[in-house]
């Protein structure tokens, strides 16, 4: 007799769900996004990447200004998708 394979059903997950487990520290050190109810591990950027913004953001500012060049900015879910998303979700356990 083979036991069969049972799937669990999906979980998906609210922002408000997702930033309660932030505040009691579950997640912190993780870097993740949540986007329409899913959660994505986020790779973090190593030495060479941060060297080399570093240094096109310098040569950008350089040519159009430091007014006109923005680096990294933060994202936000449109207003209809702010209860299932939460982009850019940072270390910490600080949304």
């Amino acid at each position: 007799m083979s036991a069969a394979l049972v799937t669990p059903p999906r979980k998906t997950w609210s922002r408000t769900e997702m930033e309660t487990l932030q505040s009691a520290g579950l997640l912190a050190g993780a870097r993740f996004e949540l986007v329409e109810g899913e959660v994505y591990d986020k790779m973090g950027q190593n030495p060479h990447h941060i060297f080399y913004v570093g240094q096109l953001a310098a040569l950008l500012i350089a040519i159009f200004g430091a007014l006109r060049v923005r680096i990294q900015a933060a994202v936000e879910a449109a207003p209809d998708e702010a209860d299932r998303s939460l982009p850019e979700a940072r270390r910490g356990g600080h949304a």
